[in-house]
């Protein structure tokens, strides 16, 4: 009964955080949707960083039901490669 509780607890906090993630994502793509993304991805490239913000409107682009183009999701993919590869630096 206990080991029962202790899943439902679990679980509940599971779907609360995704739930969270989920409005914080679409929250976060409202709010930059006055730019667009090749816009973004010429500031992140010109100053050669990305902010946590810039990166959680990116990755939510991409995995939200927001429409992108091919060339858009492109350039995103292009950044995140520049991350990994440490041609731009992610930054607070």
């Amino acid at each position: 009964m206990i080991s029962d509780l202790l899943t439902k607890s679990s679980q509940e906090k599971a779907e609360s955080s995704t739930k969270l993630r989920h409005k914080y994502m679409v929250w976060t793509i409202q709010t930059k949707s006055n730019l667009t993304i090749r816009q973004i991805v010429d500031s992140i490239t010109t100053s050669g960083r990305m902010s946590r913000q810039d990166y959680l409107y990116l990755t939510s682009a991409i995995l939200s039901d927001c429409q992108i183009t091919e060339e858009e999701r492109r350039q995103i993919n292009r950044t995140f490669d520049h991350i990994q590869t440490g041609r731009l630096k992610l930054v607070d």
